[in-house]
């Protein structure tokens, strides 16, 4: 475990650790805490995307991403195609569509949104370099007019333009001291007035994020701030948490082996609703943990086997 730390930024691991805990949370239909998780858990993950981003040509991002995503993608749809199958009969074979996940594959737009602003940011560092900030800025701005004028594109484009600031953001702070940068506990009391505010979201009458679906709530500065509010959050408890090892070494692991989670967990949730439907938040948490663990064990198999 040490030499693997020695190798990673513990810090990310442990921040991708909370945001897939979230989402698996986000999915399960849990009632406490629903609105909160997606006012920031998609911008979380695609600024730790862009903290992660390489700098590399199209062609050689290209050959890179188009075989292992690409791999990975087909491996994935089709094991919660199948879950999908068994659970709702013949009649989903109608619905099933490769570059439009829905059911129990339907987390899976993630990886196909990813791609996408891997190009993106690519094509951005080539012809707009050292303005890639204000570039992935106009993008999000355009994605929030598609989303208020109705607009949508194929393949979850307009939703990733939505989101492409927090990538540039996540770059930006890519060769910073992370640690001294992003690891704010001091900053947590603002980070909960802002959330604590949000949380009032029927007096205000906000809509929800679903960056799936490209539903952006109506107040766009309210929508920028409240997810930086979030990733300012899960930063701090994540800085918190590797001052402990012991205590971040499981949060890390999950990190880790986010890709699987994310891919895997909505099956095994839809299996556990369908043996018995979740009418309250415990039963709902219990699935969330048996989601957790199923899914990575799942991804240990398909590594243990080199699936992917």
């Amino acid at each position: 475990y040490g030499r693997e730390m020695s190798n990673r930024n513990l810090l990310v691991d442990v921040a991708k650790g909370i945001g897939i805990v979230l989402v698996v949370l986000g999915h399960s239909g849990i009632e406490f805490g629903h609105y909160l998780i997606y006012m920031f858990h998609m911008p979380l993950f695609f600024f730790l995307s862009g903290m992660l981003h390489k700098d590399r040509g199209l062609n050689e991002l290209l050959s890179v991403k188009v075989p292992k995503m690409g791999k990975a993608y087909l491996l994935f749809f089709t094991l919660c195609t199948l879950v999908s199958l068994a659970l709702n009969g013949r009649g989903f074979l109608y619905e099933v569509n490769v570059l439009n996940p829905k059911g129990s594959a339907g987390p899976l737009w993630f990886l196909i949104s990813l791609f996408e602003a891997n190009v993106c940011f690519a094509l951005i560092q080539k012809y707009a370099n050292k303005h890639y900030f204000t570039v992935c800025f106009m993008l999000t701005v355009l994605g929030f007019i598609f989303c208020k004028k109705g607009i949508h594109l194929h393949c979850f484009v307009d939703s990733t333009m939505s989101i492409m600031f927090f990538y540039g953001l996540g770059y930006a702070f890519k060769s910073k001291d992370n640690k001294r940068l992003l690891s704010i506990p001091w900053y947590m009391s603002a980070s909960f007035f802002i959330i604590m505010y949000i949380w009032d979201w029927k007096v205000l009458h906000l809509i929800g994020n679903d960056i799936y679906s490209n539903t952006i709530m109506d107040n766009f500065l309210l929508y920028i701030l409240s997810a930086l509010a979030g990733i300012s959050f899960t930063f701090s408890i994540a800085y918190i948490l590797t001052r402990k090892l012991q205590l971040a070494g499981g949060v890390a692991v999950m990190g880790r082996n986010s890709l699987y989670v994310f891919a895997m967990h909505r099956p095994v949730l839809d299996i556990c609703h369908s043996i018995h439907p979740a009418n309250n938040d415990c039963i709902r948490f219990i699935y969330v943990l048996i989601a957790l663990a199923v899914s990575y064990y799942i991804g240990k198999i398909i590594s243990n086997l080199r699936l992917i």
